[in-house]
């Protein structure tokens, strides 16, 4: 069975060719007085219309990818309206026509709604549930800090007896809080069961914190040429920190980072061999 699948971090749907793209620049610069001036501001105001979840199901669609792992994605909370906060997990999942969908909180936004991460299928779920990834104890780094998660879920493929694991993270901007990723991404993996591991790592090949993970997974990106594995920024791509991982019995028939610019990053395909 070949398995066509994506992780896309989406930036919660807005148009990277309509956004400030000085705003990514200062945050992803994280200048001392940036960073302190991030942690006194009240929130910001958004425009609504520029978020477009049409453009990312069509990515999607595009793709064919038929496993689809997402972050940045947000839903709406209890007793809360909020026009930037839907159910956006939901609304990808029907206009890219995927019927299985699941959105897993990582933080609540006071007065706004959910934020995290989603898992859309074409195929069901057998189970599925959010693991909080514990923050550290000690916040020291000179960073933004903020609680993560992890999806972990089963899911029945037609004609393969055992179901396929499928793990989807965003891990810390702090070393600290990705050390604790790891960790709960080699916790939550069960030996000898196919599975596959999806997300924004926020950190590059060389960081000595994938060293537990490439002891247990296969990086799809093994397959790509030195340079077209980067996915970030998604108009002119510097950096590789999204990851397709796998462990157990899969191949990894062949896998690509198009060059579709609709959020931040690009998305990271893949087709799987079961």
């Amino acid at each position: 069975m070949l398995l066509p699948i994506m992780t896309f971090n989406i930036q919660h749907g807005v148009d990277f060719n309509r956004r400030d793209k000085q705003s990514l620049k200062d945050f992803d610069a994280m200048t001392p007085e940036y960073l302190e001036k991030l942690k006194k501001q009240p929130p910001k105001a958004e425009d609504p219309s520029l978020i477009d979840l049409d453009q990312v199901a069509q990515a999607i669609r595009q793709c064919g990818a038929e496993i689809v792992a997402l972050n940045e994605v947000r839903n709406t909370a209890p007793g809360v309206s909020d026009p930037c906060f839907t159910d956006q997990a939901r609304e990808i999942a029907e206009k890219a026509r995927l019927p299985y969908y699941y959105f897993g909180r990582a933080i609540d936004v006071a007065g706004k709604g959910l934020y995290g991460n989603a898992l859309l299928s074409r195929y069901p779920f057998e189970s599925i549930e959010t693991l909080t990834i514990p923050d550290p104890a000690v916040k020291d780094e000179p960073t933004w800090y903020e609680s993560r998660s992890l999806i972990r879920a089963r899911i029945a493929l037609p004609g393969l007896s055992q179901c396929l694991t499928v793990l989807v993270t965003h891990m810390g901007l702090a070393q600290g809080e990705a050390k604790n990723a790891v960790q709960t991404v080699l916790d939550a993996r069960e030996e000898g069961v196919p599975t596959l591991l999806m997300g924004d790592f926020n950190l590059t090949p060389d960081s000595p914190l994938l060293t537990p993970l490439r002891a247990r997974f296969q990086d799809a990106a093994a397959l790509l040429a030195p340079g077209e594995d980067l996915s970030y920024p998604s108009d002119v791509p510097e950096r590789k920190i999204d990851y397709i991982m796998t462990a157990g019995p899969i191949e990894i028939d062949h896998a690509a980072i198009p060059a579709i610019v609709v959020s931040d990053h690009r998305p990271h395909t893949a087709v799987l061999r079961l």
